[in-house]
């Protein structure tokens, strides 16, 4: 199923407050009304609603397994964990992230940041004051509400949506301004567009329509791939380690249908935008994504992700 961009239409999407989208036509049970954040001081297009902490939960866990268990990375010392190290979660969405590293190393002081914490209210009320879990709203694309040098961990995972490739110079300095020396920075993103052991021109022409449609937007879906190059150029870090994995999207198995749904929930969530992007109503949009997912079935499609680890070097 061909679709067209209006580019303008993408570029000046303004996100809505309590739009409706159509997840309803798919799966009843999930209802029709979605959240969206109301900052005007990013460009997220994804609900941020009980719905998609469910997804955002679902999405972890398959992440988690991708890359090999634990939830920290590779290069984080163990050692360290259990005896206790502060550490940030930047864009901790529904904190299952930092619920879990509680869960796993309970010495740890723990402290997640979101635009908006609201948007996620009833969720954090459970995870919050369990262990030493602290949740603050700040923005990474302006300046996070920390002192410089003062964490020893710093965990950021999808938010390939939510930064312009423009500011991503930014977010990584940031990152280094309030990571301790000798401290450890972990980030975890996807591209999310689709690539195919058996490639059409319909699935290649759509993919180029889906990146031009967030390039009006400043964001570039394919920049998870140059994680360790951000890395290395803000000059901050050594031992930069980097790791990519493929997760197969409705073929492979049990897993890969879980990345199946993640990647339908994500699209159908994004109803308001694509149909002003596309020029379409939401439910066509809706038939759009059940085509799509089928095509990616068919085509053993795939998505590739990314893993940064480094340290901050040390004084």
């Amino acid at each position: 199923m061909p679709i067209e961009l209006d580019k303008e239409a993408a570029a000046h999407w303004e996100v809505p407050t309590g739009v409706m989208g159509s997840n309803s036509s798919v799966n009843s049970s999930e209802g029709s009304d979605r959240t969206y954040h109301s900052s005007k001081a990013s460009p997220y297009v994804i609900p941020a609603d009980a719905q998609e902490g469910q997804r955002l939960n679902l999405q972890h866990h398959l992440l988690r397994q991708l890359f090999d268990g634990p939830n920290h990375g590779s290069g984080i010392p163990v050692e360290a964990l259990e005896r206790g190290l502060k550490v940030l979660d930047v864009g901790c969405g529904s904190g299952i992230w930092l619920a879990e590293m509680n869960r796993d190393f309970p010495n740890g002081i723990y402290y997640g940041v979101d635009m908006e914490t609201s948007d996620f209210a009833q969720i954090f009320q459970e995870i919050s004051g369990k262990g030493r879990i602290n949740l603050v709203e700040g923005n990474v694309l302006e300046r996070l509400p920390f002192d410089d040098n003062t964490f020893d961990y710093i965990h950021q995972q999808m938010l390939v949506y939510a930064v312009p490739e423009a500011r991503w110079p930014h977010v990584i300095a940031e990152l280094a301004r309030v990571l301790k020396p000798g401290g450890y920075i972990d980030l975890v993103e996807i591209n999310t567009v689709q690539i195919a052991q058996n490639q059409n021109e319909t699935m290649q022409k759509n993919n180029d329509i889906f990146i031009q449609a967030f390039l009006s937007r400043g964001i570039n879906l394919t920049m998870p791939k140059d994680l360790g190059r951000y890395l290395q150029q803000n000059g901050s870090f050594v031992n930069i380690d980097f790791i990519r994995r493929t997760a197969p999207i409705g073929w492979d198995g049990e897993v890969g249908y879980l990345w199946q749904v993640d990647a339908e929930k994500a699209l159908l969530g994004m109803a308001p935008f694509f149909a002003a992007a596309f020029g379409m109503t939401t439910e066509k949009w809706v038939e759009y994504v059940n085509v799509s997912m089928e095509e990616a079935v068919k085509n053993k499609a795939f998505f590739n992700a990314y893993r940064a680890v480094a340290r901050k070097q040390p004084t």
